[in-house]
């Protein structure tokens, strides 16, 4: 998360004004849940600024906040953003938060992953 955090507002400038070869922008949001100490992420895409002000579309169905649903549109604050990704030439860049989980998984299946998306990770 702090490598995304700390990369946030180039990816944000460039999903403002994307290249040809990008699309698929998507940032990952945290929200304070409902009835349990922490948050739940989403994926939200598309999204859209206005100010300090983000909204978009859930890309992920809710665990635990029962008031959301997949595809609801949510406001949420550059703080709550989390991580980011966009497919440049059909790769994928940012998710580090993806990168972060497959450290926990074997060096096949981690590998498996980063291949079928064409993700790049400094594991």
């Amino acid at each position: 998360m702090d490598k995304a955090r700390a990369t946030l507002s180039d990816f944000l400038a460039l999903a403002k004004a994307p290249r040809p070869s990008t699309t698929s922008f998507s940032v990952k949001v945290g929200f304070l849940a409902d009835d349990r100490n922490g948050h739940e992420f989403f994926w939200i895409r598309p999204f859209d600024s206005k100010g300090d002000r983000f909204t978009g579309q859930l890309r992920n169905s809710p665990r635990w906040i029962k008031r959301l649903k997949f595809g609801n549109t949510v406001t949420f604050t550059k703080r709550q953003i989390v991580d980011w990704t966009y497919l440049e030439d059909g790769k994928m860049k940012g998710n580090y938060t993806a990168c972060a989980i497959l450290t926990r998984e074997s060096k096949e299946n981690a590998e498996a992953f980063k291949k079928q998306y064409g993700l790049q990770c400094d594991l």
